[in-house]
């Protein structure tokens, strides 16, 4: 499966910011961290997007499944009442 990488991401600055990690330094640079900053924004933002997409498909499902839960009980009502029925009152 192919997920689609934010716009801002760039895996090699990333990796050069945890390898300055790694070899323990204490200070970076501005863009650095200005550049981790915007994309942890960026992901916030995408991340909220999807939680409201998942609400909107949970609800959805939910009011498909009460529709046809409707329906079936309709029809189940209605074959009971036909079973109930004589011949002659078909």
């Amino acid at each position: 499966m192919h997920v689609k990488k934010s716009s801002l991401y760039d895996e090699e600055k990333l990796q050069n910011i945890k390898d300055t990690i790694a070899r323990g330094k204490k200070t970076f640079k501005v863009s650095d961290l200005s550049y981790c900053v915007q994309l942890i924004e960026e992901l916030h933002d995408e991340n909220e997007s999807l939680w409201c997409m998942l609400d909107e498909i949970k609800n959805s499902d939910v009011e498909n499944f009460t529709e046809a839960l409707e329906k079936a009980s309709i029809m189940a009502a209605a074959e009971r009442y036909l079973r109930g029925m004589k011949p002659e009152e078909a």
